[in-house]
């Protein structure tokens, strides 16, 4: 941890990431936004103002339930290129209400800053441009993919990962994977510190063993010897795997030698299957003599 310590910069200003507006629109023109949200470098805290006694509300929405947070979580990830199951239904639901809509936003990534703006509907996928002027991404003719942004934010983001890939595996640590951890919600029920999102899936190839080390990797608590180390113990470890196969495969072949021996003889002496043959050796010139 003091080598950790000792990395951090004590000029940094600003969070590496963090959204600065988030907007609702009809359609994508800024005099059809129906909602806007703003936010500041820090903690935010969204709560839900309590309804009257005698509001028709009252009961639904008891206790800050079913107000929409969880569906503002969602499409602050949606905008950071998130894609999972609770986000599609979410997108489905609202394209109803809104067939041309979709849901802007500022994003601030490093010292960079981009408007940020995603089609609800699926087969449309949405457009990127520097700068901070919602109004001006949405008239602007040749901003780029919101593919492009992603492929950037991810890059920007996992600059700093050591090492880039899971060591025991070697599979690629991807921009999904760090954002699944960072946008734990209460689908996760916060069980541990280490706990992802259930049922949603990162793409990970082992549940419990990658989060801590992916984790581990982005905060830079992940040495490079202890990397190659684990590396190593993988490779041992899978030429145990086959070493006991191959074992457990010689420990049969006896068995398998000695069936097929046996249904040989039984073809060439045409004794049936359930004749009982006893012999000390398969092998004695006797088993071929008594057939002479």
């Amino acid at each position: 941890m003091e080598e950790l310590i000792k990395r951090l910069s004590t000029q940094k200003t600003a969070p590496r990431l963090w959204i600065e507006r988030l907007s609702i629109f009809s359609e994508p023109s800024i005099d059809h936004c129906v909602r806007s949200i703003s936010f500041r470098r820090g903690i935010n805290i969204i709560w839900a103002r309590e309804p009257d006694e005698n509001s028709a509300y009252a009961g639904i929405h008891a206790a800050g339930h079913g107000v929409g947070k969880t569906s503002l979580c969602l499409l602050l990830r949606y905008c950071l290129g998130d894609s999972s199951k609770s986000i599609d239904e979410l997108r489905e639901e609202v394209l109803g209400e809104f067939p041309q809509g979709g849901v802007g936003a500022i994003v601030h990534v490093g010292s960079e800053t981009f408007s940020v703006f995603r089609f609800f509907n699926s087969y449309r996928e949405g457009f990127a441009s520097p700068g901070d002027d919602l109004n001006a991404l949405l008239t602007d003719g040749s901003a780029q993919s919101f593919k492009d942004f992603e492929a950037h934010l991810s890059e920007a983001m996992l600059s700093g990962v050591s090492p880039r890939t899971i060591p025991e595996t070697g599979q690629a640590i991807l921009w999904r994977h760090l954002l699944a951890w960072m946008a734990r919600d209460q689908g996760g029920r916060f069980k541990s510190f280490f706990s992802w999102r259930e049922g949603e899936g990162t793409g990970l190839q082992r549940s419990r063993q990658d989060p801590p080390i992916v984790m581990r990797a982005v905060l830079g608590l992940l040495a490079q010897d202890e990397s190659k180390e684990l590396t190593l113990l993988r490779t041992l470890e899978r030429d145990l795997e086959t070493a006991e196969a191959e074992t457990t495969r010689l420990r049969h072949e006896p068995n398998l030698i000695r069936g097929r021996i046996e249904s040989e003889l039984r073809t060439w002496l045409r004794v049936p299957a359930d004749l009982p043959m006893r012999s000390d050796d398969l092998f004695k010139d006797s088993v071929v003599t008594t057939r002479i």
